[in-house]
């Protein structure tokens, strides 16, 4: 993968070091509106850094993140916000908002002056669809968890709500801090917003819920790709023991048209 792609966020033969360590190295991939991307991988795979890389926060050694064709670099970060929204493995927040305050702030990108009616809206109806409307009024530190993770969900939601062309929406291990049911309906949440035409980047490490949900997968291993296609081609016996050192069985989903993943 070489050329940028129109509609896309893409990493073209991206490299980031530190300290003379690769943390990944010449890694090609391109989130597609319509679609969810899961990328897969061990601890030290270099999977949040290829997060990292293609929201901005983190500049590559060599490569280049393109924007809808555009290098990244040539938007503000203004413009960058209102097309894309992350969602970090943790999101430090040490001061007593409420939950709508919190989730509030994902309008920001979009909010000139004071936030309207219209944002308001948008708050309380991502609130429902991630489950927290019940927790609008509570105070965001006293939260466990998984509530917190839910918030930030919704956080995210709210960002890419009413906004016009491509979108995006980079999530670090979403789910894991979720029981089973939510983990499920944050992911289903993920599967309607990319059939509403959001482009769709996770990182999972539960590979069975990468077969259920994801279109492709990405699959690194020591910051380099060793594969990417769908979960039928990649989710193989030899593809799992390439990059996990680990024995499965993979079978048919007895439900769903993907592969069943067991560890014998």
């Amino acid at each position: 993968m070489s050329t940028s792609l129109v509609n896309s966020l893409q990493a073209v033969d991206v490299t980031v070091m530190v300290s003379q360590r690769h943390l990944i190295d010449a890694v090609s991939c391109a989130i597609v509106p319509g679609e969810i991307l899961a990328v897969l991988g061990p601890n030290g795979a270099g999977k949040s850094t290829l997060i990292r890389s293609l929201s901005g926060e983190l500049k590559p050694s060599s490569g280049e993140i393109t924007l809808n064709g555009r290098s990244l670099s040539d938007y503000s970060s203004e413009a960058v916000a209102r097309q894309r929204a992350v969602l970090p493995q943790t999101s430090p927040l040490a001061f007593p908002f409420a939950v709508q305050e919190v989730v509030l702030m994902g309008r920001a990108p979009h909010v000139v002056g004071v936030e309207s009616e219209v944002d308001r809206e948008i708050v309380r109806e991502t609130m429902r669809r991630a489950d927290v409307a019940h927790l609008a009024e509570r105070n965001y530190l006293t939260l466990s968890g998984g509530e917190k993770q839910r918030v930030h969900w919704a956080r995210v939601m709210a960002q890419l709500e009413g906004v016009s062309g491509p979108r995006y929406l980079l999530l670090d291990e979403p789910v894991s801090s979720l029981d089973m049911t939510h983990q499920h309906a944050c992911l289903t949440l993920a599967r309607e917003l990319a059939s509403q035409g959001v482009g769709v980047l996770t990182v999972l490490h539960d590979l069975n819920l990468a077969a259920m949900y994801a279109d492709r997968v990405l699959l690194l291993r020591q910051g380099r790709v060793i594969g990417q296609g769908t979960p039928n081609a990649l989710l193989t016996v030899d593809c799992i023991q390439e990059v996990f050192a680990q024995r499965v069985v993979v079978m048919p989903h007895p439900q769903r048209d993907c592969p069943l993943i067991v560890v014998p």
